[in-house]
C-alpha cells in the first residue's frame, strides 16, 4: 500500500487558534475536520492514487496530555498526540489505520499517543500493540502509548 502523507497547514486566526484545512468531504466526520482547532497542532492528509484520500489525521506536537496518567512513567514531560485519527468510512477494517499510523510515526517524534474515544477506538489502538493506561477518573478517556 503506498501511502503518501501531506502536511497541511490552516489559516491562523489568533495566536492560539487556526482554522482546519479541510472541506466537507462525504465518508469524514465533518465535526473533526471542519472548524477551528487551538495551536499548535499539524493536519495530516493521507493519499493513495486508487483511492485518492483515504485517511486524516490531527497531530498535536508536545502534548502534556500524558501527565495526566499517573500509570505512564516517562522521563519527559512532552509527547507526540494523534489528536484525531480517520480513515474514510468506505475504506474501514481493510487495513489502513494500520497502515496509515505506520505511515506517521516516522514523520514525528517517539513516543506518539493517543487518547481512545470509545471501544471501537480502544479495539483499534490495542491491535497496534500499543500500552494501554487508564485514566485516574474512571470515565476519561484511555491514554495509548507507542511501543519503545
Amino acid at each position: 500500500m503506498n501511502l503518501r502523507l501531506s502536511i497541511l497547514e490552516g489559516a491562523s486566526l489568533s495566536f492560539n487558534r487556526t482554522t482546519k484545512p479541510f472541506m466537507q468531504t462525504c465518508g469524514f466526520n465533518d465535526d473533526w475536520w471542519v472548524g477551528t482547532a487551538k495551536r499548535p497542532v499539524v493536519f495530516c492528509s493521507i493519499t493513495t492514487d486508487p483511492e485518492g484520500e483515504v485517511a486524516r489525521a490531527q497531530i498535536r506536537p508536545h502534548s502534556p496530555l500524558g501527565a495526566a496518567y499517573p500509570t505512564y512513567m516517562r522521563s519527559r514531560r512532552d509527547w507526540t498526540e494523534i489528536d484525531l485519527l480517520e480513515v474514510r468510512a468506505d475504506l474501514r477494517d481493510l487495513g489502513f489505520g494500520h497502515a496509515v499510523v505506520g505511515r506517521l510515526l516516522p514523520e514525528f517524534p517517539s513516543p506518539c499517543i493517543a487518547a481512545s474515544l470509545n471501544g471501537w477506538s480502544d479495539r483499534f489502538w490495542r491491535s497496534l500493540g500499543w500500552a494501554e493506561h487508564a485514566h485516574p477518573n474512571e470515565r476519561g478517556a484511555t491514554l495509548f502509548v507507542q511501543p519503545d
